[in-house]
């Protein structure tokens, strides 16, 4: 698979192998003031004049190894991304970023994020920090030194960061998919997220009046990268119908709560986007 250098690479690479860490749960943090939440996390950063970036993770909470005090925060390569809404994906949709890492640290309540490059331990890429809540759940007050942000939005340029918890995505899902012609496709797909950040999803497509049976299994054709990375989803799956068998890749971004998910469907050479609601 290749890197963000074409729209199914970045597809592939994101831009949509788990680490082995629950959604859910707070990280061990025994002597700090505040509990971070492990799991899918998202982070709005705001330059001023310019459109939000996002970044997308699910971070890994631990106790920290060289200090005895605070915790380490952080997540790997297949499960960290930068995303915009507009770009190479889905017909202008969607745009991100990967080959990035996080390396960083939560002391008493103020969380410091490092952005790393796979198997660096320098922070290559930019850093931010933030005052996380008491709660665990949320970072406001944040500032940051960003490194370009993969040409997204101007490095260094001023501006906030927020972050918070995403839930993991769970139940029914439906909404209207359509084309750049105007055709359209009514999806109704069941999803179920599990501890690793795989999904496996059913259910059907149906087009003037030709009814397309869904399936996605955990982490198909994704190089290693997690199906749900913080607040984005992608993933491989087949399509079948009288026609017989087909592959189809998704690529989508859903709201804090998962109960909507903005979704580009990429079927052949043709892009389908839309909005799909939990029911």
């Amino acid at each position: 698979m290749k890197r963000a250098s074409s729209i199914l690479a970045i597809i592939f690479c994101v831009a949509l192998a788990g680490c082995g860490v629950s959604s859910s749960g707070s990280g061990p943090n025994s002597t700090n003031n505040a509990t971070m939440q492990q799991g899918q996390w998202e982070f709005a950063i705001a330059p001023n004049n310019s459109n939000p970036v996002y970044l997308d993770a699910n971070l890994i909470v631990s106790s920290a190894s060289n200090s005895g005090s605070g915790d380490d925060v952080s997540s790997t390569a297949f499960n960290t991304l930068l995303f915009v809404n507009g770009g190479a994906i889905a017909n202008g949709l969607f745009g991100s970023c990967t080959n990035l890492a996080i390396n960083g640290t939560l002391s008493g309540n103020t969380l410091t994020v490092f952005l790393i490059s796979p198997g660096s331990s320098a922070p290559n890429n930019g850093s931010f920090s933030g005052t996380i809540s008491n709660n665990g759940l949320s970072v406001s007050n944040g500032s940051y030194s960003i490194l370009g942000m993969c040409g997204f939005a101007p490095a260094n340029t001023g501006g906030t960061i927020t972050g918070y918890t995403i839930a993991p995505v769970n139940g029914t899902f439906s909404g209207t998919l359509t084309d750049a012609f105007g055709n359209m496709n009514s999806v109704v797909m069941q999803m179920s997220q599990n501890s690793n950040f795989g999904i496996t999803a059913s259910g059907t497509s149906t087009a003037s009046g030709v009814i397309t049976n869904l399936s996605i299994a955990p982490n198909v054709g994704n190089g290693g990268f997690s199906n749900v990375i913080g607040a984005t989803i992608q993933a491989t799956g087949t399509g079948t119908n009288i026609s017989g068998n087909s592959q189809f890749q998704v690529f989508g971004h859903f709201n804090p709560a998962a109960t909507q998910i903005t979704l580009g469907f990429l079927s052949g050479n043709v892009w389908k986007t839309g909005v799909l609601t939990k029911q």
